[in-house]
């Protein structure tokens, strides 16, 4: 489990490390940045990288992948949604 915590794909937000469909929206999140940026994910500097996204669509949906809170989070429909509209 300790090798899961310093990957910068995954956050963990509970003490029981439960591992659900929103920690896929927020690992979609990191990805969605760092194909933005084509800067690798960093855990320290992610509010920093999240910044360099240029694009401000982009950049909403990928603050509201990365919410502290699960529940916060957009289900991957909306995500969808949202991306279908850009093209």
């Amino acid at each position: 489990m300790e090798d899961l915590r310093r990957c910068p794909y995954i956050f963990f937000n509970c003490s029981s490390y439960s591992i659900c469909i929103k920690v896929d929206v927020y690992s979609f999140g990191v990805l969605l940045c760092e194909m933005c940026t084509g800067i690798l994910p960093d855990r320290d500097r992610r509010e920093q990288q999240v910044a360099r996204v240029t694009d401000r669509v982009f950049r909403t949906l990928i603050r509201r992948c990365l919410e502290r809170d699960p529940e916060a989070r957009p289900s991957m429909e909306e995500i969808i949604g949202e991306l279908e509209k850009l093209v």
